[in-house]
C-alpha cells in the first residue's frame, strides 16, 4: 500500500478531538467506548503516511483509519491529534509530525510512516531514523507506541496497471515503463524486515498489517479494500486497517490503568 507521489497532493491534517467532537463527526457505526475516570486524560496522536491522513476516502474527518480507530478502541474523553501527511519521508515526519506530538504529551501513538520504499529506497538510512522518531516518541515509555508495517501493494490498482499483463479495463500504467512491481515488492520486504527490527529494539508493538492484507487475501476479501481508488484503500480498507490497531491499543490503555 505504498503510497505514490505524483498522484497525491501534500496535506496535513491536526484535528484535536474531544468526546463531543468525536461524536459529531462520527456517520459511522463505530462504537462509541464508555467514558472512564481511571488515570490521567488519555491522549492520542498518529503520525504517519497518506492513508494516515485519510487518502482515498472521501469524508477523512469521518472515515481515516485513525479516526474509526480512536472512535473504537479509546474513551470518549480522549485528545486526538492527527499529524498525517501525503508523501512525508521518515526524515521529514521528525521535523514535522513528531515535535507537534511529543508537545501533546500522548499516552498513546500509532505510526505507519511507509513512503521511503518508495521515495527514498534507503532502507538503511530509513532504519536509523525510524529508530530515532520512535525512542523519542516514547518518552521513555510514557507513551505505548503501536507500529503499522506495509501491506502488499501489489492488488493495488495502479500497480497492476503497470504489471507485464494488466487486468481487463485497467487504466494506462502512471508510473512510467520502468516501474518493477516484483522489485517493489521485495524492496517493501526489507522495509518491513527494518520496521519489525526497530519495534523490537525500542519496546513499541508492531501491528503486522501486511500479514493481515494476505490473510484477507486468502479469505477473498482483500480486492474490495481497493475498488474505486488506484493507490489508496477505500472505506472498506481504512477500516480494515482500524480494526487491526485495536486490540493493541486496549491492551496499552489496560496497562495504563
Amino acid at each position: 500500500m505504498t503510497t505514490h507521489p505524483y498522484l497525491r497532493w501534500r496535506a496535513i491534517s491536526l484535528l484535536v478531538l474531544t468526546s463531543v467532537a468525536g461524536a459529531a463527526c462520527s456517520g459511522s457505526t463505530a462504537s462509541v467506548p464508555a467514558a472512564t475516570n481511571a488515570g490521567r486524560k488519555a491522549v492520542y496522536v498518529a503520525i504517519g503516511n497518506g492513508e494516515t491522513a485519510g487518502n482515498g476516502v472521501k469524508n477523512r474527518i469521518r472515515d481515516a483509519w485513525p479516526q474509526l480507530l480512536y472512535r473504537s478502541a479509546f474513551p470518549r474523553a480522549t485528545v486526538f491529534a492527527n499529524f498525517g501527511q501525503t508523501n512525508v519521508t521518515v526524515e521529514e515526519a521528525l521535523t514535522s509530525q513528531l515535535q507537534p506530538a511529543l508537545t501533546l504529551e500522548p499516552t498513546v501513538a500509532t505510526v505507519n510512516l511507509t513512503e521511503d520504499t518508495f521515495l527514498t529506497r534507503n532502507v538503511t538510512n530509513f532504519e536509523s531514523r525510524f529508530s530515532t522518531l520512535i525512542r523519542q516518541l516514547r518518552r521513555s515509555g510514557k507513551t505505548a507506541v503501536i507500529i503499522g508495517n506495509i501491506p502488499p501493494g501489489d492488488r493495488e490498482p495502479g500497480i497492476l496497471a503497470c504489471s507485464p499483463n494488466p487486468p481487463a479495463g485497467s487504466k494506462p500504467c502512471q508510473l512510467g515503463s520502468t516501474f518493477d512491481p516484483q522489485a517493489e515488492s521485495a524492496r517493501d520486504a526489507s522495509f518491513n524486515a527494518a520496521i519489525a527490527r526497530v519495534a523490537a529494539a525500542n519496546g513499541a508493538t508492531l501491528v503486522d498489517l501486511s500479514a493481515a492484507f494476505l490473510a484477507a487475501r486468502a479469505r477473498g476479501e482483500e480486492d474490495a479494500f481497493w475498488v474505486g481508488n488506484d493507490f489508496s484503500p477505500n472505506e472498506k480498507g481504512h477500516a480494515f486497517i482500524a480494526r487491526q490497531f485495536v486490540p493493541a491499543v486496549r491492551a496499552a490503555l489496560k496497562s495504563r490503568r
